[in-house]
């Protein structure tokens, strides 16, 4: 068990000294696909901006278009544009590799295969981070989405992205 602990305190002594510096800026692009075995899939595509306003956490705000390849009819929508903003905590474990975790408040503009209005929902997000460069890094994060809306069901995305920090 003391192995163990001291394992974990010296995780935690190293990565304090690894801290993302206050005045730090990033700018990301994600995508998620669906099914692309299925004749129709559903796709999103992001942008984000950050800024780092303490050491290791960011503010974010993003905006997406999430569409489909689905034939709709009438007044369906085939694609909507989604905000957000939020905050991430960022935890690196070295110069190549970290994790990042945090949650964001959105509002999306339509609803995929009709004509309903916008809503709300709020996405957790809880990833990875490799840095290709000190500077660039490749993502992989999950995406859990509490959807406000009545009767709508939560959803869950795996993303994948780029982020660069300047």
């Amino acid at each position: 068990m003391r192995k163990v602990f001291m394992a974990v305190l010296l995780i935690g002594v190293v990565s304090l000294f690894a801290q993302i510096p206050v005045g730090t800026k990033s700018i990301g692009v994600t995508a998620s696909i669906g099914d692309v075995m299925a004749d129709d899939f559903g796709y999103t595509i992001g942008v984000s901006g950050g800024y780092f306003f303490m050491d290791g956490i960011e503010g974010v705000l993003g905006m997406r278009i999430q569409g489909t390849t689905a034939d709709v009819i009438g007044d369906a929508s085939s694609m909507v544009f989604d905000f957000t903003a939020g905050a991430y905590y960022h935890y690196p474990m070295g110069e190549t590799f970290g994790f990042f975790a945090g949650a964001l408040f959105g509002y999306q503009s339509g609803v995929l295969y009709t004509a309903a209005d916008g809503y709300m929902y709020i996405p957790i997000d809880a990833g990875v981070e490799y840095f290709v460069t000190e500077s660039f890094a490749i993502r992989a994060f999950n995406r859990f989405q509490v959807n406000l809306e009545e009767g709508a069901d939560n959803s869950d995305y795996i993303m994948i992205g780029t982020v660069n920090y300047f």
